[in-house]
């Protein structure tokens, strides 16, 4: 779209993701300690961020799986709240890194965001079977479920975008079309993203071992073929004109001579 007139859509959208983007924790310590964002362990952190939180993810769907006591609900409540929050916070900066960044969005390498986007698919599958371990009420199959399979639930879910779960309530819908959606962005969005940009491993193979330098050599060396053939049929072209300048050069060379002779018989 010409840059005179930029879309108001994206415009719109954009402030509203960059402005939610400010308000996550990850940011926020950014912003109040500079040296996490402007210091060469920058991405360190990063990665030390994305791990904890997978651990406190998995270490809290083990705490309220097996803590039933009622006088721990505040600290379940909290721990619900925060992998709400975590998941909302990958979203927005999926979203950014995807949508909004205008070509400028910079990642220190391909592979090392893919291995970060797969923590986060597993920290978001942790979070989405501790809500369904939270509100167990609210579906009417969650409590005949064991353990490990509420969690392969929440990863069939998130794959697959289809749920064996029964939602029972609004609430049980709202859970489960959240994380249709949010496996949905994760896999169509951001791995598909990053995924093809990966190098391909080389093939013993000879039919299956070009590589993209390969063709990009191919189509540089077509390309100077075509060229030197526009090349000799423009040189062709010349010598055929010259030629006909010459044909006719001769003929009006042969016409003055009979004109001469001509003249020379009359006289």
């Amino acid at each position: 779209m010409d840059n005179m007139f930029p879309s108001f859509l994206y415009n719109f959208w954009k402030v509203i993701f960059q402005t939610l983007q400010k308000v996550t924790l990850f940011d926020i310590l950014r912003t109040f300690i500079p040296y996490l964002k402007n210091s060469k362990y920058k991405y360190v952190f990063v990665e030390l961020w994305v791990v904890l939180n997978v651990l406190i993810s998995f270490i809290s769907v083990i705490f309220i799986h097996n803590v039933t006591s009622d006088n721990f609900q505040l600290l379940k409540l909290i721990l619900l709240v925060y992998g709400i929050y975590r998941v909302f916070e990958i979203n927005i900066t999926q979203l950014n890194l995807m949508l909004f960044s205008d070509g400028i969005g910079e990642v220190r390498s391909y592979k090392r965001t893919i291995i970060l986007l797969l923590h986060n698919y597993v920290e978001i599958v942790l979070w989405f079977t501790l809500s369904y371990l939270y509100f167990s009420s609210e579906f009417k199959n969650v409590d005949t479920k064991s353990f490990v399979e509420i969690i392969y639930i929440s990863l069939v879910t998130m794959a697959s975008f289809q749920s064996a779960l029964m939602p029972g309530t609004s609430m049980g819908y709202y859970l489960v079309s959240f994380q249709t959606v949010t496996g949905l962005l994760l896999t169509l969005i951001s791995l598909a993203r990053f995924i093809p940009l990966l190098a391909n491993p080389k093939s013993i193979d000879r039919d299956e071992s070009i590589t993209n330098r390969d063709l990009e050599e191919y189509k540089h060396l077509c390309e100077n073929l075509m060229n030197q053939v526009k090349k000799q049929d423009d040189y062709i072209k010349r010598l055929e004109e010259r030629e006909k300048s010459i044909i006719a050069a001769i003929k009006e060379i042969e016409q003055s001579k009979r004109l001469t002779a001509s003249a020379k018989e009359s006289d």
